[in-house]
């Protein structure tokens, strides 16, 4: 266990506050075992508890809430109903708090957007993953595939098809966001529609495909690529 008396006395508050997440997120990880139904989510009571005695010793420093934020996320992610909505909501205001003190950090922006979007205020975190691209350009394409990616999951699927389609046009011929052409194009798989008796893909569709296989012939979805340009040439 740290003490933190013992530490003051010779160490900066940041430095303190550091040790008090690491020390919370390793008695967490610790907490994780197998029950008899599966495995146990994770329990982030623990690494929470600490980033909140960090911000008591630093609550000026963005970090410290942006982490607290993170906690959070992660605690509601296996839950649902009130369960999910109060860590969720502890979340958005830890990220706020982190943002009024540091307004030009894309990566504390873009963990926002995603946040929003777990809580389906989809054009709020469309906004903020912007902002977060408008600061950080490097990372447009990862971040609004990670935004296309938990839009997704929330059953939004025509916002996602958009957000896929803006990480295409932020990186189109990178082979690093060959995910995006693949995930795009089972977006536009399942938004065929059937006419007289047979199913009308979307332009683009078997493109998408096509790109994947360019810019990643060996990638890990190359042969569902192939499959899926076999298949939808024969409808």
């Amino acid at each position: 266990m740290l003490c933190v008396q013992d530490k003051a006395m010779h160490a900066a508050p940041a430095t303190i506050a550091l040790d008090l997440y690491a020390e919370g997120l390793f008695q967490q990880s610790e907490s994780v075992g197998i029950s008899v139904g599966g495995p146990v989510a994770p329990d982030y009571t623990l690494a929470i508890t600490a980033l909140q005695k960090a911000i008591e010793i630093e609550p000026k420093q963005p970090a410290n809430w942006a982490n607290l934020a993170q906690a959070y996320v992660q605690q509601a992610r296996y839950k649902t109903g009130a369960d999910f909505d109060g860590p969720m909501e502890k979340a958005l205001a830890a990220y706020r708090k982190s943002i009024d003190l540091r307004p030009d950090d894309p990566t504390t922006h873009g963990n926002y957007g995603l946040a929003l979007a777990m809580v389906k205020k989809y054009a709020e975190a469309d906004v903020e993953v912007k902002k977060a691209n408008r600061l950080d350009s490097n990372g447009a394409y990862s971040r609004f595939f990670n935004l296309a990616v938990a839009l997704n999951i929330n059953g939004a699927a025509s916002e996602a098809r958009t957000a896929f389609q803006e990480a295409i046009d932020a990186a189109p011929n990178d082979p690093k966001n060959a995910e995006s052409y693949y995930q795009y194009g089972n977006i536009l798989v399942a938004q065929a529609k059937p006419e007289n008796g047979h199913f009308v893909i979307l332009p683009g569709t078997i493109e998408a495909f096509q790109q994947y296989l360019h810019l990643a012939p060996a990638g890990p979805n190359a042969r569902s690529c192939k499959a899926m340009i076999a298949m939808l040439g024969n409808l």
